[in-house]
């Protein structure tokens, strides 16, 4: 692969994140796990939402397949 073609197939997949996020939280609200009344006015709801929002994309929807990519995974996540 080149760096353009990465460039492109990165970006593809990139393009898809605001929707899967928005798709998520929504699930979110709708499930009732969401409590708005407890939280503040403020940034951090927005935060802890996008932050379980991403961690189940990255689980689910962009997860390694292989072992061989798990362990790709695990090295970057070292820089």
């Amino acid at each position: 692969m080149t760096k353009e073609q990465f460039d492109q197939k990165f970006q593809e997949l990139v393009n898809q994140v605001p929707a899967l996020l928005k798709e998520r939280a929504e699930y979110l609200f709708k499930s009732g796990a969401i409590e708005l009344g407890q939280w503040e006015d403020n940034h951090l709801l927005p935060r802890v939402v996008i932050s379980s929002c991403l961690t189940e994309l990255a689980r689910v929807r962009f997860g390694p397949l292989t072992l061989k990519t798990k362990k790709e995974v695990r090295n970057l996540l070292k820089f």
